[in-house]
């Protein structure tokens, strides 16, 4: 039988992780019957039933988990090759009387091949065979206990044999001696028949007492057999009676459900179709006595003639009464006229964050509120690169050309006329131990070829065809360099990102920074604040091809730092920022965050950003403010921005630019609105019900 890859998972509180590994490896695709998990349960997870769902695009396999927490890959998990960009999932579920607990995802890669013919796996059994089949397994367990229970029965009635056999040996020792006794000189008749009455007796005794213990092995035995034989009935009646029990409680418990969540139903119609009479009636009742007002109203309305032509009907100054009066100029401009008659649904006016922000059911209005946040960013290594550069500028070699980027990648382009190899011009010291190189993409072993090499010219790390990374364990140190060849007649189009680091994993690829984390002072990282090259655009659109857009000047960039806790704005993520921000609904710019070009020995008592990693001599330095400083908008960008406008339906805010996130506040269509709100409200009544007439 092949041998079985155990791994281990261990399930902690609402996580399911495998040491030191963010994805669990199941081997090649369609392989089946090798990968088993051995689940380790924490204390939070004691008393529960657990149970591990195979989750891929084609669908998904429970698999019950038993005490011993081993259990087999279904085949289903290993049916397609899954890769990073989509990874399977295993999700956890314990579950008892009113209380169920569920992990977060756990990540599985299944490796690719080439198509070939195999033979087709048997379908996982559902979850009931499976209980089922555990259940068998027990019942078994009990059986195998009972009879061994009898063996050891049967092997004390075996001694108690060997021990009456010695007892006769003894008998026969005492003939031996009688006889002996004969052969003394001067023994009387007497004393010889003495001694052969006592054998004789002696002998008897010896003989009942092995019958006597033979007798009573042989019903102790007997007597045990039957008591196990029964315990053994009596247990596997226990547990059809319990599934018996347990299946009429669950259809009990069902049934029940089903009930109440109909009562529950049929009693929140009634609320709502009572609320809502309840609401007719008001509106009835209202719209009665307002057209009792109008009606009264129109009484005191004067009568007009032919001469009152083009005049209006104006209160008289002591409010006795109407007049006909001259119409008077309307001197409100347009949005002074929205923004004093909006429709009842502008009342409704929620607030959308995020990068893009969609505001559902908008109406077509003015925008009530924009608020832009910025974000300043910066590249940080670990450490782990161990290749630095290899080329210092572009070579071109038989047609190709090997042109090294600025952040240590290398950009392989051209058609081979003949061999094209290129060596690294920078070799690094390795000393015995393993390593791992990776390229970041699959080589093609028909175009090119990506290894390091000896300065003798042996090669080390060489990646075979399809893969994107090599191992290998060096006995000696070397010096190496990177070694890229493209064969002739191959045309190649390749961006390579070479990451070597030490040990028998791939490392994310990080560029070169001296085998020591960075930002640091001998490698600074340089700080990107949104909007450095002078301005943001925001676009307004309704997700198709009607589109506004927003230009905000950021003269000095829109800058942002990361912080644990506090801030002033929380992107999707749930990360927190400290942030400068573009408040249009109060016409101001708020400046959290501020900038020291070159820094000396400024007193700094709060988050920041710096190029060197610390507060060093020279280095650029961003940091929050104690407290924020507020400039008024220009009346060009708040003219601007007043012209926006949202879309019937649906609108989509977003910047072109990375910032923290925006937030933006709008006029909602009422009806649509309140109504998704329903439905929304509605949804887990509607899912008990389904469930409930599902699990019945």
């Amino acid at each position: 039988m092949a041998e079985v890859n155990i791994q281990t998972v261990t399930l902690s509180g609402y996580k399911a992780s495998v040491q030191g590994a963010q994805y669990l490896r199941l081997g090649t695709w369609d392989s089946y019957g090798i990968e088993q998990l051995q689940i380790v349960p924490g204390p939070e997870w004691t008393g529960l039933v657990i149970k591990a769902v195979f989750v891929t695009a084609a669908g998904t396999t429970p698999v019950v988990v038993p005490d011993s927490g081993l259990i087999d890959v279904p085949p289903e998990a290993t049916a397609q090759a899954l890769g990073v960009e989509s990874p399977g999932m295993i999700v956890f579920s314990g579950i008892t009387a009113g209380v169920q607990r569920i992990t977060c995802n756990l990540l599985y890669l299944v490796s690719d091949h080439a198509p070939i013919d195999g033979t087709a796996p048997d379908p996982t059994p559902d979850q009931w065979a499976q209980f089922v089949a555990m259940v068998q397994q027990y019942a078994q367990q009990a059986s195998q206990s009972a009879t061994e229970a009898a063996g050891s029965a049967t092997q004390a009635a075996q001694y108690e044999k060997n021990a009456a056999a010695s007892a006769g040996a003894a008998a026969e020792s005492a003939t031996d001696a009688a006889a002996e006794l004969e052969k003394v000189q001067g023994a009387g008749s007497a004393a010889l028949q003495a001694i052969g009455t006592a054998k004789s007796t002696a002998v008897g005794a010896v003989q009942d007492a092995q019958q006597t213990g033979v007798d009573a092995v042989q019903g102790a035995q007997s007597t045990a057999t039957q008591a196990i034989e029964q315990a053994r009935q009596n247990a596997l009646q226990d547990v059809e009676q319990a599934g018996i029990t347990q299946t009429g409680a669950v259809n009990t418990a069902g049934q029940q459900q089903q009930t109440n969540v109909q009562q529950a139903g049929q009693t929140a119609t009634q609320q709502v179709q009572a609320a809502g009479t309840e609401q007719v009636n008001a509106v009835n009742q209202a719209g009665n006595a307002k057209l009792d007002e109008i009606n009264a109203a129109n009484a005191l309305l004067p009568t007009p003639t032919e001469d009152d032509a083009g005049k209006a009907v104006v209160v008289n100054p002591d409010g006795s009464g109407y007049a006909l009066g001259d119409v008077q100029v309307d001197a409100y401009t347009k949005a002074e006229s929205d923004a004093r008659y909006a429709p009842i649904e502008a009342a409704i006016r929620p607030t959308v964050s995020g990068n893009p922000a969609t505001l559902e059911h908008s109406a077509a209005w003015a925008m009530q509120g924009l608020s832009v946040y910025g974000k300043s960013t910066q590249v940080t290594t670990t450490g782990a690169q161990l290749l630095p550069p290899q080329l210092a500028s572009a070579v071109m070699q038989d047609g190709v050309t090997f042109e090294p980027l600025a952040d240590g990648r290398l950009h392989v382009y051209g058609t081979a006329t003949e061999d094209a190899t290129v060596t690294g011009t920078t070799l690094v010291s390795l000393s015995a131990e393993a390593y791992t190189l990776d390229i970041g993409v699959k080589r093609d072993a028909a175009a090119f070829r990506v290894c390091l090499t000896t300065d003798t010219g042996l090669p080390y790390l060489d990646i075979e065809d399809g893969n994107s990374s090599s191992t290998q364990a060096l006995a000696e140190p070397i010096q190496v360099g990177l070694l890229v060849r493209v064969y002739k007649g191959q045309t190649v189009d390749v961006v390579l990102s070479p990451m070597l680091c030490s040990g028998n994993t791939a490392h994310p690829w990080e560029p070169y920074t001296g085998g020591a984390p960075s930002p640091s002072p001998d490698y600074p990282q340089d700080i990107i604040s949104a909007g450095t090259d002078g301005n943001i655009a925001v676009s307004v659109s309704d997700g198709a091809e009607q589109r506004q857009q927003l230009i905000i000047p950021t003269p000095n960039g829109l800058p942002g730092i990361s912080v644990d806790s506090g801030g002033t704005y929380t992107d999707e993520t749930g990360q927190k920022w400290v942030c400068d921000e573009v408040d249009f609904a109060r016409g101001v710019y708020v400046q959290r965050v501020q900038k020291i070009t070159s820094y000396t020995d400024e007193d700094i008592d709060g988050p920041y950003m710096s190029t060197t990693g610390g507060l060093t001599s020279g280095a650029m330095v961003v940091y929050a403010l104690a407290d924020p400083l507020e400039t008024q908008l220009s009346a060009e960008e708040l003219e601007a921005y007043a012209a926006l406008r949202t879309y019937d339906g649906t609108t989509v805010v977003a910047t072109d630019a990375p910032v923290a996130g925006l937030s933006a506040r709008y006029v909602a269509d009422g009806a649509a609105y309140i109504d998704s709100k329903i439905q929304s409200a509605l949804a887990p009544v509607n899912q008990a019900v389904l469930e409930a007439k599902t699990n019945v």
